[in-house]
């Protein structure tokens, strides 16, 4: 009846509103604990992966209990601080403290000079982890130093929310340099489909997949080889991106 259709409605908002309550008492706690962390300057972590300027991107320390935890926040679309992931020295121990779906963290956090970094230069690297984006990153900045241009790295953390950081970032129009891990020896291999599936749902979007060989991932690639050979694999596969730096 119509009585008890409003009833059961009237269920599902209280639960609804509970259920919201919860996620941003979460989404406070987890922020007041990240704000308290000193900034990260060196961490073995990124160390082990090559990253050569961790000072430069503002992530944080979790030193409690005698850790050494490096920790990367994330946002929402509006810039708004969401939670964090928490990575151990080793790699092997990651944690999402807060809910991390449609979430990212993106360096730079804004566009520094938005009258010289424009669609005609700028453009997104959309990566699943923090090493493989900070890699790339640093390669395209070392091999391109004196360029006017702008890469915007965009983390999401898993290749499950690799679709929902497009959705919150289209509006940009910026071209992507989709980095995806190839899971080859793997049953399934989530990147390599996953970035079918992004190229077939997001056709309003520029969408370029670089995807690597034996397992590798960005990171491992730029690491075995060397940025001058990544930078021709870019040139061979995303030629565009390269058009936005060359503008």
């Amino acid at each position: 009846t119509s009585a008890e259709r409003k009833q059961l409605q009237a269920q599902i908002d209280v639960e609804r509103m509970k259920r919201d309550q919860e996620i941003e008492k979460k989404r406070t706690y987890c922020v007041g604990e990240y704000k308290h962390f000193k900034y990260c300057y060196s961490h073995d972590y990124l160390t082990y992966k090559g990253i050569n300027y961790p000072e430069h991107y503002q992530l944080r320390l979790d030193t409690r209990n005698n850790n050494n935890l490096l920790c990367i926040p994330f946002f929402n679309q509006h810039g708004i601080l969401q939670g964090y992931q928490s990575i151990d020295t080793t790699g092997k121990n990651k944690i999402f403290r807060g809910s991390v779906g449609g979430y990212f963290w993106r360096y730079p956090t804004s566009n520094p000079c938005p009258h010289v970094f424009n669609e005609r230069n700028s453009f997104f690297v959309l990566c699943e982890g923090l090493a493989t984006g900070l890699s790339v990153y640093e390669a395209i900045n070392e091999y391109f130093d004196t360029d006017v241009y702008l890469p915007i790295l965009l983390c999401a953390f898993n290749v499950g929310n690799l679709d929902k950081v497009i959705t919150a970032t289209k509006g940009h129009k910026l071209p992507y340099l989709l980095l995806v891990d190839n899971d080859s020896a793997k049953p399934r291999n989530a990147g390599i489909e996953t970035a079918k599936t992004l190229l077939n749902k997001h056709s309003d979007c520029a969408i370029y997949p670089l995807t690597f060989t034996n397992g590798d991932d960005a990171n491992d690639y730029i690491v075995k080889h060397g940025t001058v050979q990544f930078i021709r694999l870019l040139s061979e596969f995303a030629q565009p991106i390269l058009n936005q730096i060359h503008h």
